[in-house]
């Protein structure tokens, strides 16, 4: 995507005028992620779920039309991953009241759509909750959406996320940056790590323990396969698919309202 692309939706990007033009025009539906600051793996940035939040709005707010994007807020909440430095964790109070203020601030504005994609799945719960209270708050003045698992909207036949193909730092994960920011992926360090315990839900595991629990190197995957064409192909279908779920779901949230 082009520099004057991103500069058309992303809203640190333009000037105060350029955003109030923007919703006299009917652009009213705001688009962000919820990320995180943590480790992935030896060979991506910890950066990357911040970084993606942010593409993945700006991504669906051109594909909606008329929506504008916000950069992901951070950090997230991700406890299980404090065992690597460099990683910083929100309380799930915290983020709840981040995500509150930033609605209510887009709210205020004019913004009559908002849609918050969870860029982290140990922010999933979080999100969750806090859009539920977000929507009982604003009422009819705005209408929520959240969006999670992004990678489920990568495909219709296969998995890219899951016990075999992993689900931190992994293929499609190292593929979708070495896309959107080659120069912060170092592949000489990729690994493939993970060793799943015999359980019936790994999300136990990261929620009472640490990702070192199930791989050392903080890697859940195999990101050597990472490969910046794949990264491309998918993450432009993902941000496609997620945009035509947003209309859906609208659809179906202001036929309840009426």
């Amino acid at each position: 995507m082009s520099a004057s692309e991103r500069h058309e939706v992303l809203v640190e990007h333009m000037t105060w005028p350029e955003v109030r033009d923007r919703l006299r025009e009917g652009w009213d539906t705001a688009v962000f992620g919820v990320g995180a600051v943590e480790q992935h793996g030896p060979h991506l940035p910890i950066i990357t779920d911040a970084l993606l939040g942010t593409e993945v709005a700006v991504g669906v707010a051109r594909a909606l039309g008329k929506a504008l994007a916000w950069s992901s807020i951070r950090p997230g909440f991700s406890p299980h991953h404090m065992d690597f430095p460099g990683t910083v964790t929100l309380r799930h109070e915290t983020l709840v009241m981040i995500m509150q203020d930033y609605v209510r601030s887009l709210v205020r504005h004019g913004f009559r759509r908002i849609v918050i994609i969870c860029a982290h799945g140990g922010n999933a719960p979080t999100v969750r909750l806090g859009c539920r209270q977000i929507q009982e708050e604003v009422g009819d003045r705005a209408v929520i959406i959240p969006i999670f698992d992004t990678l489920r909207y990568a495909s219709d036949t296969e998995s890219y996320i899951g016990l075999e193909e992993g689900f931190h730092a992994n293929r499609i994960e190292t593929s979708w940056v070495l896309h959107l920011a080659p120069h912060l992926v170092k592949m000489d360090r990729a690994v493939r790590d993970g060793v799943y315990p015999k359980v019936g839900d790994l999300s136990v595991v990261l929620s009472q323990g640490s990702l070192r629990d199930l791989a050392p190197s903080g890697a859940l995957g195999d990101g050597t396969k990472g490969d910046a064409k794949f990264g491309r192909v998918t993450f432009e279908r993902v941000c496609r698919k997620i945009a035509e779920e947003v209309e859906a779901l609208t659809l179906a949230f202001r036929k309840r309202s009426n």
